[in-house]
């Protein structure tokens, strides 16, 4: 399997996740842990909504790096690096899922930003 499709798989399973966080987040609040007092305090729903949106935006660049568009790699780049620092902030909630989303996400972000890196040196 190539390394493109394998890494845009990823991404669209790291964007179901954050579905999956979002809309979980939004109809079971129930669910989360209640962290303590923190400095980026939100509610539940706010966090629904930053996972949605990131879901929403990880699965259309997932698709993208299917089809081979360069613009997809660097939404990639800059939506898995944005995924990254939310599932950190959104550890106190539930972390096991956001080291596990966390773990999906920095693959990508290496495999993204590392592929094609040995073509960019050859001469045509």
């Amino acid at each position: 399997m190539n390394r493109t499709v394998m890494t845009a798989g990823i991404l669209i399973l790291a964007g179901l996740f954050h579905l999956t966080e979002g809309m979980n987040a939004l109809i079971n609040d129930d669910f989360f842990m209640e962290p303590l007092r923190w400095a980026f305090e939100f509610d539940l729903a706010s966090w629904g909504l930053i996972h949605l949106l990131a879901g929403v935006i990880a699965i259309p660049a997932g698709i993208g790096l299917i089809a081979g568009a360069e613009r997809a790699r660097t939404v990639a780049v800059v939506v898995t690096a944005l995924c990254i620092i939310t599932n950190f902030l959104w550890a106190p909630y539930y972390p096991w899922w956001s080291l596990l989303a966390n773990a999906f996400d920095l693959f990508v972000l290496w495999a993204v930003t590392m592929h094609g890196a040995g073509r960019r040196n050859t001469v045509a």
